[in-house]
């Protein structure tokens, strides 16, 4: 289980740092993936650009605080302790993933979408927080089973 634990926290700690730089450090690639090429001449793309360092900086917390239980396993000496963050990590890989599912839909019906989920980064994005909140759920369930009232 600890293996298991120790590649879910390094896989987190990765993912959201990757997150971090491309939306806070390198918004206007990010904003370029999501706004087709004819709508960039909008007002509304440099507030897209702007607002996208928040979302960055939100996966840097997430980051910071995966690699904290990564690099200190000695401070978080119940289960539950470590449980509860890897559901929210889970909860934040699974929105990411929902959000972009009726896109994905919508893209694959031929109908009229957002952006593209099914090719290119947005693929690879979407079907690695898919990935990650089942991993962090199946970690948190193995560390903490739930119980069955009798």
């Amino acid at each position: 289980m600890d293996l298991f634990l120790t590649i879910v926290l390094a896989l987190n700690t990765v993912w959201f740092a990757i997150a971090f730089w491309f939306f806070s450090i390198r918004p206007l690639r990010a904003a370029r993936l999501l706004v087709p090429w004819r709508d960039r001449h909008e007002a509304s793309f440099a507030v897209l650009i702007h607002a996208l360092r928040f979302l960055g900086g939100m996966n840097l917390a997430l980051a910071l605080y995966s690699l904290l239980l990564l690099l200190h396993p000695e401070m978080w000496d119940v289960a539950l302790q470590v449980v509860i963050p890897l559901m929210i990590f889970g909860v934040a890989h699974g929105s990411q993933f929902y959000f972009n599912l009726p896109l994905a839909v919508r893209q694959a019906r031929g109908q009229r979408y957002l952006w593209p989920v099914w090719n290119g980064p947005m693929l690879g994005i979407f079907l690695v927080d898919g990935l990650l909140c089942v991993l962090n759920f199946a970690c948190s369930i193995l560390l903490f089973p739930p119980t069955i009232p009798h």
